[in-house]
């Protein structure tokens, strides 16, 4: 009677996986949610659309699973030696992305410390990114934590990097701020900070280190959420 208005479902990916806009069967992703039967059900998925008000991101799963409070207290008290700190890797087959001048800003930083991903599935075993003390142990003994866009606006980095109490670092606001409305504060500036993409590719030297060296004076502004 209410066309789906009355249900919801829940998508264990992003939003995009399930608008394939074509017919072909080996594109990319389903219909799903282009179907009628589903049209009009919210949808809860780790990145949401911006376009379509049916979606409603939730927070990914993230690496660290604490079982007691003084877990996360532990975590967030360490010290931090790393101004900043970046974990992932290049997207050299987009032609947008800015993870190469960050990865490169990064490596010329005494104070940045960087764990570059291999997303080779063959290399898995040795790769540092899929171990999740590894992560979590850089992103607690880090102030700022860098999250540029991916293969989509979202990560789940973003979420191990504040569980560690890491003042995640954004570049679009589809990253976060429009996306997890029912998580994050309004006031954005309470809990990250924002650097424009363009300001990455057009500023003069070591733009983030410049600027996160700005932030740290007023580092006891920002909120643990």
């Amino acid at each position: 009677m209410m066309g789906g208005r009355d249900h919801f479902m829940v998508g264990g990916r992003i939003t995009w996986d399930f608008w394939r806009m074509t017919e072909e069967e080996n594109d990319w992703g389903n219909k799903l949610l282009m179907l009628p039967e589903v049209k009009n059900m919210s949808t809860l998925v780790i990145e949401a659309s911006p376009y379509d008000s049916i979606d409603i991101a939730i927070p990914y799963p993230t690496y660290f699973h604490p079982s007691r409070k003084e877990q996360v207290l532990k975590l967030r008290t360490q010290k931090r030696p790393y101004l900043f700190s970046f974990v992932g890797a290049p997207r050299p087959n987009i032609g947008t992305s800015i993870r190469d001048l960050i990865i490169h800003q990064c490596q010329r930083s005494k104070r940045c410390a960087l764990l570059q991903c291999d997303k080779s599935s063959n290399k898995k075993k040795n790769n540092d990114c899929y171990s999740a003390g590894r992560v979590m142990k850089l992103f607690s003994r880090s102030v700022f934590c860098l999250q540029p866009q991916g293969d989509s606006y979202t990560r789940r980095s973003t979420f191990d990097a504040i569980l560690g109490g890491c003042i995640p670092v954004f570049f679009h606001p589809g990253s976060a701020y429009v996306q997890y409305e029912w998580h994050l504060p309004r006031e954005y500036g309470e809990y990250s900070v924002f650097v424009g993409e363009e300001e990455v590719r057009t500023g003069r030297g070591d733009v983030l280190e410049r600027r996160l060296g700005e932030h740290i004076q007023s580092r006891g502004k920002f909120k643990y959420i």
